[in-house]
């Protein structure tokens, strides 16, 4: 059964700052069916707990007035993303002037078995006329049902895909009334789609599992790259090496011109290492070998899209591969590094980033987790995040478990750990890792942009 059940909750009767607070969890991409990303949902909470409950209107003034305001916003619409996903409450504080966000870039994502209040109707055609695009849950519409005008205001309709062959008739039906309806589908958070899967929505929430690189033996581009990995892992490496590895790249030698020159990149990289900021005013050894890791990453993932596109798709260009996959894994193991910081000795603390990035290589080279594990260029890294026998491989099941929503098992390692982390610290974890990813991202995209020229 997938876990995107949203219902809204009743305000509680404690009025403590942390449950009046909307606090912003995580970002989900929502792709087509080729694996690109075309718009984002925020995945919410009320600041008094760590995603365990849902939105409710007790959250909705400070959701309109803290977060859509403010820069945090920017993150969940970036790179020309037009709209975002935002669960929420319908309610006519939507209309309370002064307006402060742009309704023609959000899509409110209303609760499942929607109860609407005197003047909720009215508010959402009120709001889809200033631009405001509107989604539910086919199947659990709720007072939504009742009213053709509302359903005819929904732009999106989501649909679990663990329950989709029983849902259609319902589906045909929402569609016949609203036939610009686009339907998109989910599952548990963290559960690739297959493109067959993804082929039968407009959109999907989450990602999009890559087409298999087929191989018997790994090609030598891809057998070089991964012994850098291991270089660099174990920090014996040789600058000359990478300059001359660049050469032979050129798309490795692009993003790692664009990451180590980026200014952003370089301050965002001094003050976001863990939780305590750094004293020190320019980029450590540590922090090259970082964003090298992440070029060589960006490598891979475009080398394994370009011999797995269609002959019919022309000349490759980088600047074509969408890099949701490598985001993922630089949030994961920035995520793991701000985490790992306490809990971690300092060799550990080193490793922390690369451990939580090289977790999600088999994505970036079109193959199996199982055969990532068993690669031995990947041994060393692989002892962390394959395992949960030490601190830092404990910290990156973490993380990973938070992505999944699988608060189960948070509370078993923290409970086991004695991690102690606070839902601040994870909050505010979460916020630092995504903006430095993409401030990483942006870099590349720009790097690549002056070298390959655009798409």
């Amino acid at each position: 059964m997938a876990e995107l059940r949203y219902q809204s909750a009743p305000p509680g009767t404690d009025t403590g700052n942390a449950r009046d607070k909307c606090c912003i969890y995580e970002r989900v991409p929502l792709q087509d069916s080729g694996g690109t990303t075309r718009l984002y949902y925020m995945v919410l909470s009320p600041g008094h707990t760590l995603a365990g409950e849902p939105m409710s209107k007790a959250q909705l003034p400070n959701l309109l007035t803290k977060v859509l305001p403010t820069p945090t916003m920017e993150l969940f619409a970036p790179r020309g993303k037009e709209r975002v996903f935002i669960p929420s409450p319908l309610s006519q504080m939507w209309l309370r002037k002064p307006i402060r966000y742009d309704p023609k870039k959000i899509v409110l994502r209303l609760p499942d078995s929607c109860k609407l209040e005197e003047g909720d109707a009215k508010a959402m055609l009120e709001l889809k006329k200033m631009g405001m695009q509107f989604a539910a849950q086919v199947g659990v519409l709720g007072d939504l049902s009742h009213d053709p005008s509302l359903i005819a205001a929904l732009d999106y309709i989501l649909v679990d895909n663990h329950e989709r062959q029983g849902l259609m008739t319902a589906l045909n039906g929402l569609k016949q009334q609203n036939p610009n309806l686009k339907a998109v589908g989910f599952k548990a958070y963290g559960e690739l789609f297959t493109r067959e899967e993804a082929s039968k929505y407009d959109l999907v929430l989450g990602m999009v599992e890559p087409i298999r690189l087929p191989y018997e033996a790994r090609p030598a581009w891809q057998h070089v790259l991964l012994r850098t990995f291991a270089e660099l892992f174990s920090g014996i490496y040789d600058l000359k090496d990478l300059g001359k590895l660049a050469g032979e790249y050129p798309i490795f030698g692009a993003a790692m011109k664009g990451l180590l020159s980026s200014k952003e990149v370089t301050e965002l990289t001094i003050h976001s290492g863990g939780m305590m900021l750094s004293n020190v005013n320019k980029l450590t050894q540590k922090d090259m070998r970082d964003l090298l890791s992440v070029a060589l990453g960006y490598c891979l993932l475009c080398l394994a899209d370009k011999y797995t596109r269609p002959a019919e798709a022309g000349e490759y260009n980088p600047l074509s591969t969408d890099l949701e996959m490598l985001l993922h894994g630089i949030i994961r193991g920035k995520m793991v590094e701000i985490l790992a910081e306490k809990p971690c000795d300092d060799y550990d603390n080193r490793q922390a980033f690369m451990s939580g990035f090289l977790s999600l290589i088999h994505l970036y080279i079109h193959d199996k987790y199982a055969a990532v594990c068993d690669e031995f260029m990947l041994n060393a890294p692989a002892s962390y995040f394959a395992f949960d026998n030490t601190t830092l491989g404990r910290v990156i099941r973490y993380v990973r478990a938070l992505e999944q929503h699988d608060f189960e098992t948070v509370n078993e390692i923290s409970g086991k750990s004695g991690f102690g982390f606070t839902k601040e610290q994870v909050y505010a974890a979460y916020l630092r890792a995504v903006t430095w990813a993409d401030a990483l991202i942006k870099a590349i995209i720009d790097a690549s942009s002056q070298a390959f020229g655009k798409r």
